[in-house]
C-alpha cells in the first residue's frame, strides 16, 4: 500500500502472510496478534476499499473458501488414492 501510513502498510503485509487470522479473528484480536492497534486495523480495511472491518473479514473468509480452505487441495488429492495410501 503506497498511499497508506507506514502502520497500515505494515499491517497489510502482515495480513497477506496471515489470511486465516484475518478471516476468523475479531478486530481487537487482530490488533493484538499483529502488534497494531484497533484503529489501524479498521483504517487498513478502509484503505483497501472496504466499507469497514466486517466487510474486509468476510472477503478473507470468502477467499479461503474459494481456494478450498487450509486443506482443500490436499484433501482433493487424497480422495483419489487407495485407502492404504
Amino acid at each position: 500500500m503506497r498511499d497508506g501510513s507506514p502502520a497500515i502498510s505494515q499491517l497489510a503485509a502482515w495480513a497477506l502472510d496471515h489470511p486465516q487470522e484475518m478471516a476468523f479473528h475479531s478486530l481487537r484480536g487482530l490488533a493484538e496478534l499483529s502488534g497494531a492497534n484497533g484503529n489501524t486495523v479498521y483504517r487498513r480495511s478502509i484503505a483497501l476499499g472496504f466499507a469497514g472491518f466486517e466487510e474486509c473479514r468476510r472477503a478473507f473468509q470468502s477467499a479461503l473458501r474459494a481456494e478450498g480452505g487450509l486443506y482443500g487441495t490436499r484433501a482433493t488429492r487424497l480422495t483419489g488414492q487407495a485407502s492404504g495410501a
